[in-house]
């Protein structure tokens, strides 16, 4: 009975303990509850600051570059670039331009040339208007008439001429080796006259002039067209990636230097010989570099341009992304 009495006199003593340890327990978890509760604010919120100053460097990168406001550095380079071309006596022109900011080069950006096969990059752009807006497919078969026949054309020779034809294999065969049967069909089916406003509606001030269907280009209209394709290709991923894919070759490049991703189309004929393109880096940028060396050194000038160029773009790159990385970061 006594030990029955102990035992209901512990009781309470164990009831209290449970609830204190109990008590203690809570107040622990809440306290680390708390804590966690707290770090992960913290984290969210350095997160949120991080797509924050992301968002605003990301937003000074593409920030409209002001005529003028260039580095030394920058300046130093154009003029060698100029240098260059003074000192070798080089008949060419040049429109370099950054896509993100819109900063430009140029030199004799309007002087006319023959634009010999550039002028297939101009019928690329109708059918793909009219591809991206559903008028027409890839699959689109258009007339291939025996008459559009030219010789030592091997890309359009390995089909029927008298029958119709896919617009893809029309393309395909004119971006990838310049095949001129199959700039016929396309002009022939677009229209000259339809072309020739298609290409004055985009800014384009030379276009189909000279009594041919092939016509005369300056390198600030061939830069207008390499815009329309930038945006073309952005906006159109399905489509834009066929019309990559064709021009991303080595047929006749000379822009070329490394092994940067990059699309381009050439014109040649006599003493023209020219080449325009895109350079897909992380920041990319646009070149058209059109020339009177078609009978001589082309290859060469080209190829030089191209790297100089490249190096100008390089260091402009690196003024803006320094100048954005201390202005939204510090350092």
């Amino acid at each position: 009975m006594a030990r029955r009495r102990r035992k209901l006199k512990l009781f309470p003593v164990f009831l209290f303990l449970l609830i204190l340890a109990g008590g203690v327990y809570g107040i622990y978890k809440a306290y680390d509850y708390t804590v966690v509760q707290k770090q992960k604010e913290e984290e969210r919120q350095k997160e949120i600051k991080r797509q924050e100053d992301l968002k605003k460097y990301n937003e000074c990168l593409t920030k409209k570059y002001i005529a003028g406001n260039i580095s030394n550095n920058v300046s130093e380079k154009e003029n060698a670039i100029l240098s260059y071309i003074r000192q070798n006596n080089l008949s060419v022109s040049i429109y370099y331009q950054d896509i993100n900011t819109g900063y430009t080069f140029a030199y004799n950006e309007d002087k006319v040339y023959y634009g010999c096969s550039l002028i297939k990059l101009v019928d690329t752009l109708y059918l793909l208007d009219k591809i991206n807006s559903g008028e027409i497919s890839f699959d689109t078969k258009i007339p291939y008439s025996k008459t559009y026949y030219m010789k030592d054309n091997p890309c359009m020779e390995k089909y029927p001429a008298g029958e119709d034809i896919e617009v893809s294999k029309v393309l395909e065969c004119a971006l990838t080796v310049s095949d001129n049967i199959a700039h016929r069909i396309m002009i022939n089916y677009i229209g000259f006259n339809t072309l020739q406003t298609y290409g004055k509606s985009l800014g384009a001030k030379n276009i189909l002039s000279g009594g041919d269907s092939y016509g005369y280009q300056s390198a600030k209209d061939m830069n207008i067209y390499l815009n329309k394709l930038y945006e073309d290709i952005k906006t159109y991923p399905e489509s834009g990636a066929k019309i990559m894919d064709w021009m991303n070759n080595t047929y006749w490049n000379h822009l070329s230097f490394d092994n940067s991703k990059m699309i381009h189309k050439y014109g040649y004929y006599g003493d023209n010989y020219h080449d325009v393109g895109i350079y897909y880096l992380d920041h990319p940028y646009l070149v058209s570099i059109l020339t009177l060396h078609g009978a001589s050194n082309y290859k060469e000038v080209v190829n030089n341009l191209s790297r100089k160029i490249n190096e100008l773009h390089n260091i402009y790159d690196k003024d803006v992304t320094t100048s954005c990385h201390k202005k939204v970061y510090g350092n």
